[in-house]
Protein backbone atom coordinates (compact mmCIF):
# COMPACT_ATOMS: atom_id res chain seq x y z
CA UNK A 1 0.00 0.00 0.00
CA UNK A 2 1.15 3.52 0.30
CA UNK A 3 4.01 3.63 2.56
CA UNK A 4 4.91 7.90 1.91
CA UNK A 5 1.73 10.40 1.32
CA UNK A 6 1.55 14.52 1.55
CA UNK A 7 -1.55 16.14 0.24
CA UNK A 8 -0.46 19.50 -0.38
CA UNK A 9 -3.77 21.79 -0.78
CA UNK A 10 -4.16 25.18 -2.25
CA UNK A 11 -6.36 27.52 -1.41
CA UNK A 12 -6.31 30.78 -3.13
CA UNK A 13 -8.99 32.92 -1.12
CA UNK A 14 -7.57 36.83 -1.75
CA UNK A 15 -5.78 38.79 -4.24
CA UNK A 16 -2.77 39.02 -2.30
CA UNK A 17 -2.61 35.10 -2.35
CA UNK A 18 -2.19 34.84 -5.98
CA UNK A 19 1.51 34.49 -5.25
CA UNK A 20 1.20 31.18 -4.25
CA UNK A 21 0.08 29.84 -8.03
CA UNK A 22 3.17 30.94 -9.37
CA UNK A 23 4.57 27.76 -8.27
CA UNK A 24 1.98 25.79 -10.71
CA UNK A 25 3.64 26.97 -13.58
CA UNK A 26 6.97 26.60 -12.29
CA UNK A 27 6.30 23.52 -10.30
CA UNK A 28 3.86 21.56 -12.76
CA UNK A 29 3.90 20.14 -16.56
CA UNK A 30 1.07 21.97 -17.48
CA UNK A 31 0.61 25.27 -14.99
CA UNK A 32 -2.51 23.27 -13.36
CA UNK A 33 -3.69 21.48 -10.60
CA UNK A 34 -4.07 18.17 -9.72
CA UNK A 35 -0.77 16.99 -9.79
CA UNK A 36 0.77 13.55 -8.11
CA UNK A 37 4.70 13.41 -7.63
CA UNK A 38 5.90 9.65 -7.96
CA UNK A 39 9.26 9.23 -7.04
CA UNK A 40 9.84 13.13 -7.59
CA UNK A 41 7.77 12.55 -11.26
CA UNK A 42 4.65 14.62 -11.98
CA UNK A 43 1.67 12.91 -13.14
CA UNK A 44 -0.69 16.13 -14.36
CA UNK A 45 -4.34 15.20 -15.71
CA UNK A 46 -7.42 13.88 -13.11
CA UNK A 47 -7.37 10.99 -15.93
CA UNK A 48 -4.04 10.25 -16.32
CA UNK A 49 -3.52 10.06 -12.37
CA UNK A 50 -6.60 8.12 -12.05
CA UNK A 51 -5.68 5.38 -14.45
CA UNK A 52 -1.82 5.10 -12.81
CA UNK A 53 -3.34 4.60 -9.26
CA UNK A 54 -5.87 1.83 -10.51
CA UNK A 55 -3.25 0.14 -12.27
CA UNK A 56 -0.70 0.44 -8.92
CA UNK A 57 -3.31 -0.65 -6.64
CA UNK A 58 -4.76 -3.96 -8.83
CA UNK A 59 -8.43 -1.49 -9.53
CA UNK A 60 -7.82 -1.82 -13.11
CA UNK A 61 -9.70 -4.94 -14.44
CA UNK A 62 -7.79 -7.86 -15.61
CA UNK A 63 -9.90 -8.24 -18.75
CA UNK A 64 -10.32 -5.84 -21.89
CA UNK A 65 -13.94 -6.01 -20.54
CA UNK A 66 -13.12 -4.98 -16.98
CA UNK A 67 -10.57 -2.27 -17.96
CA UNK A 68 -13.45 -0.48 -20.43
CA UNK A 69 -15.54 -0.71 -17.16
CA UNK A 70 -13.47 1.12 -14.95
CA UNK A 71 -12.86 3.67 -17.42
CA UNK A 72 -16.64 3.93 -17.96
CA UNK A 73 -16.57 4.48 -14.24
CA UNK A 74 -14.09 7.56 -14.02
CA UNK A 75 -15.61 9.10 -17.33
CA UNK A 76 -18.72 9.13 -14.93
CA UNK A 77 -17.33 11.54 -12.33
CA UNK A 78 -15.36 13.20 -14.81
CA UNK A 79 -18.64 14.30 -16.87
CA UNK A 80 -19.73 15.44 -13.50
CA UNK A 81 -16.74 17.62 -13.26
CA UNK A 82 -17.50 19.55 -16.62
CA UNK A 83 -20.97 20.26 -15.50
CA UNK A 84 -19.63 21.75 -12.27
CA UNK A 85 -21.49 25.23 -12.15
CA UNK A 86 -17.71 27.18 -11.67
CA UNK A 87 -19.45 30.55 -12.49
CA UNK A 88 -21.94 30.49 -9.59
CA UNK A 89 -21.16 32.72 -7.05
CA UNK A 90 -23.80 31.41 -4.70
CA UNK A 91 -21.97 28.59 -2.26
CA UNK A 92 -24.79 26.90 -1.38
CA UNK A 93 -25.56 26.55 -5.19
CA UNK A 94 -22.86 24.85 -5.57
CA UNK A 95 -22.94 22.77 -3.27
CA UNK A 96 -26.37 21.54 -4.26
CA UNK A 97 -25.32 20.91 -7.45
CA UNK A 98 -22.63 19.18 -6.62
CA UNK A 99 -24.41 16.82 -4.39
CA UNK A 100 -26.72 16.22 -7.25
CA UNK A 101 -24.41 15.62 -9.64
CA UNK A 102 -22.48 13.00 -7.79
CA UNK A 103 -25.55 11.24 -6.88
CA UNK A 104 -26.69 10.96 -9.86
CA UNK A 105 -23.14 9.81 -10.55
CA UNK A 106 -23.30 6.97 -7.79
CA UNK A 107 -26.73 5.91 -8.88
CA UNK A 108 -25.38 5.14 -12.88
CA UNK A 109 -23.02 2.93 -11.57
CA UNK A 110 -24.53 0.93 -8.95
CA UNK A 111 -27.29 0.57 -11.51
CA UNK A 112 -24.97 -0.93 -14.05
CA UNK A 113 -21.88 -2.11 -11.85
CA UNK A 114 -20.63 -5.50 -13.30
CA UNK A 115 -16.68 -5.50 -12.07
Amino acid sequence: MVSNFEQFVLSVKKTSDLSKLTFLFAETPFGQMPVLYVDGTPIAQSGAIFRYLAREFKQCGETSLEQAHVDMFAETFGDCFIKLPFMEKDPEKKVHWLCLLLASAVIKINRHKTV
